[in-house]
């Protein structure tokens, strides 16, 4: 099973752990693949999945044991949290659950591709055919940087599409390997921060400000599904199912938005779907708007005149 979880065009497919692995895994943006692995073990072993899912449809939260691997089982427990909005950060927090102290190597291994989208969805049984697939390009060689604490992933292509991957906390790495040696008193907790930037310009983000530009993002993230539940009709009744599918309606219709890039200023319209079509299809858009309007012209004034400007004159 994966879990898809988006803001506007930039989306994240990723397992039940929370590992980005797969031909269609990665983190995108821009129709690129800017990460395409990373994967968290602990003691060279992926952690046990206790629980996993979306809390909203730009976050996740992902609950996790050690492997009986070196350690008892059950004794440290790993909660990793998630959220996407122009990038992908990560907060993983371990704790240690025994009575007793504990020693072990938490590892990160990282890489990407920048694959183009539909190269990517050619692997994807649903939409495409993996078996005449064209092979996905090899992983970039990624350069550390020591004073930012930061992996950086460049394309060698035309597109001067890059990935920074900045770590809260230093470590110990070899080639496009982090790993941290951690000692946990009973109780104790650890935790660290794994900001990822995608970029198709040459200005990098200066490490020291990625935390607070993702709180700003989360912050803005949260206000406009805030602002879009309340313009949006509220539905009551006493029948639980109807209750239910009208409040997920709303949040998947939310999910779907992206802002608009029309000279107009305009603000959202609708993609035409997640995760392979987080763009606008004119027929998809239009449909979706006419089907909607119910939650308000907002939508619709936004697709047309974005429409307009993209395919008439």
């Amino acid at each position: 099973m994966t879990l898809t979880i988006l803001e506007g065009s930039t989306f994240c497919i990723c397992d039940e752990n929370g590992d980005l692995e797969g031909p269609t895994a990665g983190l995108f943006a821009w129709d690129t693949r800017f990460l395409s692995l990373l994967r968290l073990t602990v003691n060279g072993t992926k952690p046990l999945r206790l629980s996993a899912d979306k809390v909203e449809y730009f976050s996740a939260s992902f609950y996790l044991r050690n492997p009986p691997v070196g350690l008892a089982p059950d004794s440290v427990s790993i909660a990793r949290e998630r959220f996407v909005g122009e990038g992908m950060q990560d907060w993983i927090r371990l704790q240690n659950q025994s009575m007793e102290p504990v020693s072990f190597e938490l590892a990160l291994e990282l890489g990407s591709d920048f694959a183009d989208i539909f190269a990517v969805k050619d692997w994807d049984f649903s939409f495409g055919d993996p078996q005449h697939a064209r092979p996905l390009p090899e992983l970039v060689r990624p350069r550390f940087d020591e004073d930012g604490n930061q992996f950086v992933l460049a394309d060698v292509g035309d597109v001067p599409a890059r990935t920074q991957l900045i770590l809260s906390k230093a470590g110990t790495v070899d080639g496009s390997k982090v790993s941290y040696r951690i000692e946990l008193d009973p109780r104790e907790r650890w935790e660290l921060r794994v900001d990822v930037i995608p970029s198709l310009d040459s200005e990098e983000v200066v490490p020291r400000q990625s935390e607070r530009r993702f709180g700003d993002e989360l912050a803005r993230v949260r206000d406009s599904l805030a602002a879009w539940h309340l313009r949006v009709p509220a539905l009551r009744a006493d029948w639980d199912t109807l209750h239910h599918a009208f409040g997920q309606s709303v949040s998947d219709l939310a999910a779907l938005r992206m802002r608009g890039s029309s000279g107009y200023g305009v603000g959202n319209l609708p993609a035409a779907g997640m995760p392979w079509f987080m763009t606008v299809f004119g027929r998809d858009t239009i449909i979706t708007c006419l089907q909607t309007l119910l939650f308000g012209t907002e939508l619709a004034r936004s697709a047309l005149l974005v429409l307009a400007e993209l395919q008439a004159r």
